[in-house]
């Protein structure tokens, strides 16, 4: 599927409803920048990913300064509600960390997203936004890639 924010759907809107379908155990993503203000939207979807025995895995940049403290913190408050693991990632040598991966993999399945979202408010409803939503079984060489990038 092709998504077209805000044209056809809002990226913050599917997230919440993959997190909610009961369908996913597993919840990776990598981006550039998070902010409180994306964070507040799924909170509650991805506290209740946890609390069901799910584990989300995470990357994100802090590059150009555009993540902020509370959506670090906002983060890192998931903890108390099950297993996430969180990993900064910045480049000292000028680079920018810069990616926009969404996967959710269950024994069998995975859905890969690749587009333009952020983990911020705008990112996630507001801004103009395109990507591409793929389903491939757990075993498919994108979907191991995928992983792998996101694991690197």
């Amino acid at each position: 599927m092709f998504y077209n924010q805000p044209l056809a759907t809002r990226f913050g809107s599917d997230l919440n409803r993959h997190l909610c379908s009961g369908n996913w155990r597993r919840f990776y993503f990598a981006v550039a920048w998070v902010r409180e203000s994306g964070i507040k939207h799924l909170h509650q979807a991805m506290t209740d990913f946890l609390r069901a025995g799910n584990k989300i895995k995470l990357v994100v940049g802090v590059d150009l300064n555009n993540t902020s403290v509370e959506g670090l913190r906002a983060l890192l408050a998931l903890t108390e509600f099950g297993d996430i693991s969180c990993y900064v990632h910045h480049n000292e040598f000028g680079t920018v960390f810069h990616p926009k991966i969404y996967m959710f993999t269950n024994d069998q399945d995975a859905k890969l997203i690749v587009g333009s979202n952020n983990i911020t408010q705008s990112g996630l409803y507001q801004n103009t936004e395109a990507g591409l939503e793929v389903d491939l079984p757990r075993d498919h060489p994108t979907i191991i890639g995928a992983k792998n990038a996101i694991e690197a």
